[in-house]
């Protein structure tokens, strides 16, 4: 199954991605508020964007996720023992 990813914005205008191959039901909430988009019984979002925004196919995908730089330089450690004069 290739994951179908579409942005959607919450009620506060924060990108959210949601697995569109992962949702079960897409339907306007009854007042004409938001988009429900429920993935089973204990998980849903609500999103402003709508049904048809979320089902078109010129949505980008997101970014791939990235490791912080430090984890892609393994560290170097160094051990100098230097002798002074006067043995």
């Amino acid at each position: 199954m290739n994951p179908i990813w579409r942005e959607a914005k919450d009620d506060m205008g924060r990108s959210v991605w949601i697995n569109m191959s992962l949702a079960r039901c897409i339907r306007r909430d009854p007042k004409g508020r938001c988009t429900l988009v429920a993935f089973d019984k204990e998980h849903s979002v609500a999103v402003d964007t709508t049904i048809s925004d979320l089902i078109s196919i010129t949505t980008p995908q997101p970014p791939p996720a990235k490791r912080p730089r430090d984890f892609d330089v393994e560290p170097t450690v160094s051990t100098r023992s230097r002798r002074h004069g006067g043995q």
